[in-house]
């Protein structure tokens, strides 16, 4: 199983998740399964960058995973915590 995985190293803050174009879609032809588990759980931070990452990030990581013609799986592990 481990042969079939392969960590993508980007931003789920841009468009095509931080890839570039033709990278983007070489993995979108080939994807089967998608696992997000990127997220901040710092509460003091600014606004701006907490909705980027855990609002705005896995909207852009889902727009890739439409792309994606022999998906079957998209996995979102959101953070464990929560603030009062």
């Amino acid at each position: 199983m481990l042969s079939k995985l392969v960590p993508v190293v980007g931003n789920i803050g841009d468009s095509n998740i931080g890839m570039k174009e033709e990278l983007a879609i070489e993995i979108a032809k080939e994807v089967q399964i998608v696992v997000n588990s990127a997220g901040d759980t710092a509460f003091h931070q600014r606004y701006d960058a907490g909705l980027e990452i855990n609002a705005i990030g896995p909207c852009n990581l889902m727009d890739f995973a439409k792309k994606c013609k022999n998906l079957v799986l998209f996995m979102h592990i959101s953070t464990s915590k929560s603030h009062d």
